[in-house]
C-alpha cells in the first residue's frame, strides 16, 4: 500500500495520488467497525470505478472527501489537504497498510537532561524534514511523504509498505532537515530499522526519532504574523501606546531589547515601514478611501524583506537606491506632529505599486520578456518568494479583492507627481 499524499487542485491532481487515494478510499469503506465513509453503490459505485480507471479526481471522489473529512472533525472540503492526508494515513497505519516516522526537533545547543536523557525540544515551526532510505545516497532515495515542523517543532512522515529483493534487514533511515523548501540542509540523524513490509508488527510500523539541530544554523525566519504578534505583545508589555505605524526609533531600541533573542532589529523596523506604508495607502485623499489591512501590510513586509523593489535591477549606482531604514520613513508619532519624511514614503510606496523586473539587459532572455514582467506578473513571483523564505504562509495578499485595491492605489498615487531617484 502507498502512502496518501494531499491532493490541493482536482483538476490538475497528479494521476499517480489520484491513484493511491483511490485504494485508500476502498480500505477506509470496508473498516468492519465505525467506517469513516460509506462504500458506493449502483451507479456511484459505477462511476467511481470509472473514476479509478481513469485516475480522475471526479465528482464521486469529491464526495468521498468531503465525507471523510467531515467524519474525522476538519473541515468539510473536497480537497484532500495535508492535514486530511494525515488522517487517511492514520486509518491506513490502524490497518497495517502503511508506516510511520514521528518525533520532534531537539535543541542541540542545550544539555541533555539527566532525567529523560535528551535534549530540550526546540520549538521551530516551518522546517522541512524529509527521510530517505540510504544514508548521503541521491535524492532517488528519498521517500515520498515529508514533513513541516509545527509549532511544537514536531513532524509526522508516512511510508510505503515495500519488500524490495535487493534490500537486507535491518534498513537504515536518514532523516533530513532543511530550511526552505530543501534548498538549505541543516540537520541529519539516522537510525536502523526493520523495513515497513506487510506482516510486521502495528509496533515495527511505527517507529519514533528525534532530530538534534543546532538553531545557529537555522537562518532567520520572517514570518509575517510571527513578527507582529511578538512586536505587538511587546509594545503592550512595555507600555507604548503608540500604533505600529506611529512608533518612534526611540520605541524601537525598547522593542529590540526585548526581543533581541527572537528577532532582528531590521524585522521590527521593516514591519514598522510596512504599516507606515499601509497606512499611507490608506488615508483620505482626492476624496478617495482606502483602507488600511493587514494583508496589505504583508505585502510590503515581504517586499521589503528580500529587498524587491521596482528598481532593484535597473542599471543605477548604489548610491541612487534607497536604504530601507526606519530612520528615512518614519513618521509623526502623533497627528499634530510633523511629517518630514512623507515623501520618502510616497516615494517608496509608488515603487512597490508600480513593481516590475526588467531584463532588457540580460540577453538570454526570451523576447517576450525584453519589455519586463507586468507588475502582476512580478508580484505574483515575489509572493513565491515569500512562500520559499517562509515570509508569509500563504500568496493570499494577492487575491482579486487585493488586486482591485492595487488599482485604486495607483490612480491616487499617479496623482501626486513622484520624483524618483536618478543616477
Amino acid at each position: 500500500m502507498r502512502v496518501v499524499l494531499s491532493i490541493l487542485d482536482p483538476a490538475t491532481a497528479d494521476k499517480d495520488r489520484v491513484s493511491n487515494l483511490h485504494a485508500a478510499l476502498a480500505v477506509l469503506w470496508d473498516i468492519a467497525v465505525n467506517p469513516p465513509i460509506t462504500k458506493p453503490a449502483g451507479p456511484q459505485l459505477t462511476a467511481f470505478n470509472k473514476e479509478k480507471n481513469n485516475q480522475a479526481y471526479g465528482d464521486v471522489t469529491k464526495a468521498l472527501v468531503m465525507q471523510f473529512t467531515t467524519f474525522v472533525g476538519l473541515s468539510p472540503s473536497e480537497n484532500l489537504d495535508a492535514s486530511a492526508a494525515a488522517k487517511v494515513n492514520d486509518y491506513l497505519l490502524a490497518q497495517k497498510m502503511v508506516g510511520k516516522l514521528s518525533g520532534v526537533l531537539r535543541d542541540r545547543s542545550q544539555p541533555v537532561d539527566n532525567g529523560t536523557k535528551k535534549r530540550p525540544v526546540l520549538k521551530r515551526q516551518g522546517l522541512l524534514v524529509s527521510a530517505f532510505h540510504k544514508v548521503d545516497k541521491p535524492d532517488d532515495d528519498k521517500w515520498q511523504s515529508q514533513s513541516f515542523t509545527d509549532d511544537n517543532g514536531a513532524f509526522v512522515i508516512y511510508a510505503d509498505l515495500t519488500e524490495p529483493e535487493d534490500k537486507r534487514q535491518p534498513e537504515h533511515v536518514q532523516l533530513r532537515v532543511f530550511f526552505g523548501e530543501g534548498d538549505v540542509r541543516i540537520a541529519d540523524t539516522q537510525k536502523q530499522y526493520g523495513l515497513f513490509k506487510s506482516g510486521s508488527t502495528a509496533a515495527d510500523l511505527a517507529i519514533e526519532l528525534d532530530v538534534e539541530v543546532e538553531p545557529s544554523l537555522i537562518p532567520a525566519q520572517y514570518e509575517f504574523s510571527d513578527v507582529k504578534s511578538r512586536v505587538d505583545a511587546a509594545r503592550r508589555q512595555a507600555g507604548i501606546p503608540r500604533k505600529l505605524h506611529q512608533l518612534q526609533t526611540a520605541d524601537v531600541d525598547i522593542l529590540y531589547d526585548m526581543l533581541k533573542q527572537a528577532l532582528q532589529r531590521v524585522q521590527i523596523e521593516h514591519l514598522i515601514i510596512a504599516y507606515l506604508l499601509a497606512n499611507e495607502a490608506g488615508c483620505k485623499d482626492d476624496g478617495v478611501d482606502f483602507p488600511l489591512a493587514d494583508p496589505a501590510a504583508g505585502l510590503f513586509y515581504g517586499l521589503l524583506r528580500l529587498s524587491k523593489l521596482s528598481f532593484v535591477k535597473w542599471p543605477v549606482t548604489p548610491e541612487a537606491q534607497i536604504e530601507i531604514g526606519l530612520n528615512h520613513y518614519v513618521g509623526p508619532a502623533n497627528v499634530e506632529g510633523s511629517d518630514n519624511n512623507k515623501d520618502h514614503r510616497l516615494r517608496l510606496l509608488a515603487e512597490i505599486l508600480f513593481y516590475s523586473e526588467f531584463a532588457v539587459d540580460n540577453d538570454k532572455a526570451e523576447p517576450q520578456d525584453h519589455y519586463g514582467v507586468s507588475s502582476e506578473g512580478a508580484l505574483v513571483e515575489a509572493a513565491r518568494d515569500f512562500l520559499k523564505a517562509r515570509i508569509t504562509s500563504n500568496n493570499g495578499y494577492l487575491s482579486p479583492q487585493y488586486t482591485e485595491m492595487l488599482e485604486s492605489w495607483r490612480t491616487w498615487l499617479s496623482k501626486k507627481r513622484i520624483a524618483f531617484y536618478r543616477p
